[in-house]
């Protein structure tokens, strides 16, 4: 080794030394913490302090999984003891519940306290059996209050069918009614609070998988926008494929780095390069018959496929398909809201104007009383001042 490598092996040893020697700041430790806890897939900083691994895709994904997990199932354990405080003070301490419906017998919360916790893990079986805990597919708002009522029901008939074998009181089997009233609104608004908490940091609240689009062209490239666009829907593009493409290239920030990977014969080798999860075909110019083989090569090697439908533009998402002498068949309807989902939408509404006029009314009453004093303020100068400056006749 000659001398001038020597020296410089030396001087960057020193320089290594020295930074490592530096303690870390609370800013830094703040922001990799948080890293840790709420996405910790994502890529962090070296540090001298801190030794990262490096992680497969799939070691990143499994991570954000239980991360995710974690967060539901503490926001959900939170609520549902919050609910059980709260339930326990409509039933028996509150004035106007004991005046209006007397309970037959008075129970210490000690009592309730430690039956419900026993309960606890009944609850979360019954979330995970509605899909409250599924983190590859995103669930949207209103779809939550049918999973959350449909769990927290099945976990009160089991509690009152388990209170009846055990010969309860009756006056725990009242509370047990205000209870699921309870837990049902405070679990949703602790998932909403959730969910907004991830969308206001720019997260997604699910594991993205990743996935390759079939068609290079515009339709693909709209599609690919989307979805780069919206990390909440869970599927993250990693490329095309297609033998004739139209684009191969892309100008867009967010899928610059997108390209076409190979042609229809090389899906296998593009999924297993790539750890595909998800296959969605689009718009091609290749034959009928190599998409339908394409199709069947993914079945076969246990990647989910999903087919953009022709007209996509006139399709919503309350999909009915029909069968004629084994053709499907999908019918064009408008988007109507109707039955529960529109009294869901209502109240939903309703609660946010609400929610709205509650946070800028004291807003607005402090802008009118402000603008009512300036007038008051205005009004007396101008009298104090007609009074002091009396005008003078004209004189003749």
């Amino acid at each position: 080794m000659c001398a001038r490598e020597v020296e410089t092996t030396e001087v960057e040893t020193s320089k290594i030394s020295h930074e490592a020697a530096i303690p870390p700041t609370g800013a830094e430790i703040q922001d990799v913490l948080f890293d840790l806890i709420v996405e910790p897939g994502i890529s962090r900083p070296a540090m001298p302090w801190y030794t990262e691994e490096i992680e497969t895709p799939a070691a990143s994904d499994k991570r954000k999984n239980l991360s995710i997990l974690v967060l539901r199932l503490t926001v959900d354990c939170l609520t549902y003891l919050f609910a059980v405080r709260f339930a326990y003070w409509l039933r028996f301490e509150s004035a106007f519940m004991i005046r209006s419906f007397p309970p037959e017998s008075a129970l210490k919360f000690n009592q309730v306290f430690s039956g419900m916790l026993l309960a606890l893990p009944v609850l979360i079986f019954f979330l995970q059996v509605y899909g409250m805990y599924v983190t590859r597919v995103r669930i949207r708002t209103l779809d939550k209050v049918p999973k959350i009522a449909g769990a927290v029901t099945g976990f009160v008939i089991t509690l009152l069918v388990i209170m009846f074998l055990l010969n309860s009181s009756s006056g725990f089997r009242g509370y047990i009614i205000i209870f699921w009233a309870c837990c049902i609104l405070l679990i949703f608004l602790g998932r909403m609070l959730l969910q907004v908490g991830y969308s206001v940091m720019g997260r997604a609240d699910v594991v993205e998988r990743n996935t390759l689009l079939v068609g290079s062209g515009q339709v693909g490239k709209a599609l690919a926008l989307k979805l780069a666009r919206h990390p909440e829907c869970g599927l993250r593009p990693v490329g095309f494929i297609d033998d004739n493409p139209l684009i191969e290239r892309f100008n867009e920030p967010e899928i610059r780095n997108l390209q076409v990977l190979g042609g229809l014969a090389d899906i296998c080798r593009v999924i297993d390069a790539n750890n595909v999860e998800k296959v969605i075909v689009g718009f091609s110019n290749d034959s009928h018959e190599s998409m339908l083989e394409l199709i069947s090569v993914c079945n076969n090697a246990g990647v989910e496929v999903s087919v953009l439908p022709r007209l996509f533009e006139v399709i919503t998402d309350e999909v009915e398909v029909r069968e004629i002498g084994g053709i499907s068949m999908v019918p064009v309807r408008t988007k109507n809201i109707s039955g529960v989902q529109n009294a869901l939408k209502t109240v939903e509404d309703y609660t946010l104007c609400l929610i709205g006029l509650a946070i800028f009314w004291p807003v607005c009453l402090a802008i009118i009383s402000f603008k009512r004093f300036l007038v008051l303020m205005m009004c007396s100068a101008w009298m104090a001042m007609s009074v002091a400056w009396p005008s003078v006749p004209p004189s003749g």
